[in-house]
């Protein structure tokens, strides 16, 4: 069931930048539709034995997505460029969301695995 939430934050993540407003920060764009991808691409890689690699990386995926606007914006975009805050543009706040969500799902299903064996 854990598979499923994370192919949906997944897709969320990709679909993100595009149903909101667009910030003109490029690179946190590219880096959070890869990122949704890889973390769908996991999800459906992850068969009835679930292994706690593609967990392991999914989590890391959602914290780097969840990261990543302050990385890359400090490093790609001019600063004159930049009119306010990553976390003020609806775009980059629900990345960060769905991140942090990517993480917990994550976590929620290594434990469960830890569990279980």
């Amino acid at each position: 069931m854990l598979d499923g939430i994370s192919a949906v934050l997944g897709a969320l993540v990709v679909l993100t930048p595009f149903l909101f407003i667009h910030t003109g920060n490029f690179p946190a764009m590219l880096s959070a539709t890869g990122c949704g991808l890889a973390v769908m691409g996991l999800a459906f890689l992850n068969g009835p034995e679930p292994e706690p690699g593609t967990r392991l990386g999914s989590g890391v995926l959602g914290a780097w997505v969840a990261v990543s606007p302050w990385f890359l914006q400090r490093a790609l975009v001019p600063p004159d460029a930049v009119i306010a805050s990553p976390l003020a543009e609806p775009d980059v706040s629900m990345t960060v969301v769905f991140g942090l969500a990517i993480v917990v799902t994550a976590g929620l299903d290594i434990m469960r695995t830890v569990v279980e064996s």
